[in-house]
């Protein structure tokens, strides 16, 4: 199985919250390979969290950004 499709069977399961054996029909491999797939996958996101996913910054207290007019305290 390359690459490309072990990111799609990660990606399916964390974006449409779907059980294995669902991934088992639709991708037509075996409940351990799904599985194994999607841990190694998962395990290359965790190593590289660093790179991938960006650090929250907190937003000042006086932004005056609409977007975050609804989180201000009363």
């Amino acid at each position: 199985m390359d690459i490309d499709e072990q990111v799609a069977i990660f990606l399916h399961i964390i974006a449409h919250n779907v059980k294995n054996r669902v991934m088992i029909c639709r991708f037509y491999h075996s409940g351990e390979t799904i599985s194994r797939y999607f841990s190694r996958v998962c395990n290359a996101v965790i190593r590289l969290h660093s790179h991938l996913l960006k650090k929250p910054e907190p937003v000042p207290e006086d932004s005056n950004d609409q977007k975050w007019k609804w989180f201000k305290e009363l």
